[in-house]
């Protein structure tokens, strides 16, 4: 008995000590049969559509207007990253909507032509919740854009989804690109956001 409680007792210490860095559960994301099904009918629902022409319109409005743009939703704009952050837990829309979101993302930047690195989940304690963050990490195919510069295409591309004692919080979208001899310039980062969202 005195084992089974030293156990508990680390269990609970191991949870307490988890961070971002060193998550007391990381997986492989994994999609079971039901679950795809419910996605492939989510990419022809109203929603779906819903959701992608408001980003769009969006972005459209932060170029234009950046004051204006929606609260639940903030763009990011510096010289290497771009991108965008939804702050779902200011919505209505469901968990079951943010994570299909973040899939079909996934899915459109893997038809430019991206390849996925890596899909993750990373569960570790904070101070006042438990935070699940699910990242898809994509990296454009090898190839030139020049004869002696690698082709980056829009940078890799980070989307992550967080959510916050297992209610959703925000999805991050953001495309990192390198400023390097090595690399051909990124492409502008509209046309990713059109080719992603259209």
């Amino acid at each position: 008995m005195k084992n089974l409680w030293s156990q508990i007792t680390g269990l609970f210490k191991t949870v307490e000590e988890s961070s971002s860095s060193n998550p007391v559960i990381h997986e492989l994301i994994e999609r079971g049969a039901e679950e795809l099904a419910l996605y492939e009918g989510w990419k022809c629902s109203l929603v779906c559509r819903r959701l992608t022409e408001w980003l769009w319109h969006q972005y459209g409005i932060w170029q234009a207007l950046p004051g204006e743009v929606d609260e639940t939703i903030d763009f990011l704009d510096t010289p290497s990253c771009k991108g965008f952050a939804v702050h779902f837990h200011k919505t209505n829309y469901s968990r079951r909507d943010a994570r299909h979101l973040f899939d079909y993302l996934k899915e459109r930047v893997l038809t430019l032509p991206y390849r996925c690195q890596i899909s993750d989940t990373r569960t570790y304690s904070q101070k006042d919740w438990v935070e699940t963050v699910e990242r898809h990490y994509l990296k454009p195919k090898p190839g030139f854009a020049e004869p002696s510069k690698l082709n980056q295409r829009f940078g890799n591309v980070t989307i992550e989804l967080t959510l916050r004692n297992d209610a959703v919080h925000n999805l991050k979208f953001r495309a990192t690109s390198y400023n390097d001899h090595l690399y051909a310039s990124a492409e502008d980062f509209k046309d990713l956001m059109q080719a992603v969202l259209e």
